[in-house]
């Protein structure tokens, strides 16, 4: 009865350090993904490779177009346009 246990525990520990990567490379919280993956054992890794990359990019670029507008506004403002 042990052993089970302690079997369950290692795999649930290999399955969320798993779930964690995968979710890392993906834009994901890899802490929360780690804890799915250990409660929830494979299906939490079935979830995580079914979920799409995020567009962590996108997100960048939203807002450095942002900070690059606000510099054309005051670049403006100060040449009179």
């Amino acid at each position: 009865m042990e052993s089970i246990f302690g079997l369950l525990v290692l795999m649930g520990i290999v399955v969320g350090f798993f779930s964690s990567k995968l979710a890392s490379e993906k834009g994901y919280d890899k802490t929360l993904w780690f804890l799915g993956g250990l409660f929830f054992n494979i299906i939490a890794l079935i979830a995580i490779a079914g979920l799409p990359v995020k567009d962590v990019n996108q997100k960048k670029l939203k807002k450095e177009q942002k900070r690059l507008e606000n510099i054309i506004k005051e670049t403006g403002k100060k040449s009179g346009f």
